[in-house]
């Protein structure tokens, strides 16, 4: 996120194969700071509400497929470091 090139966004591979799904990403209080339907544009570390750069933390996400083969959503963590 500090705009030099490298892992300045979330890029979800093969994302593609799963058009209707639904990413939300929270921060550690559990206030979603990122929403998406399909996935049109990488996160880059920003809130979806006002656009503004998050700070420097662990974020929680849950990566719903809308898929019968994969049921169950995806849940992990990813790191913002600047």
């Amino acid at each position: 996120v500090n705009g030099d090139g490298n892992n300045d966004d979330w890029e979800l591979k093969n994302i593609e194969g799963y058009p209707n799904c639904i990413i939300e990403i929270y921060n550690r209080w559990g206030n979603l700071v990122w929403k998406s339907e399909g996935y049109p544009k990488n996160w880059d570390g920003t809130n979806f509400r006002n656009g503004q750069v998050l700070p420097d933390g662990t974020y929680f996400y849950i990566i719903n497929l809308q898929s019968q083969i994969y049921d169950e959503p995806l849940t992990g963590w990813v790191q913002i470091i600047k």
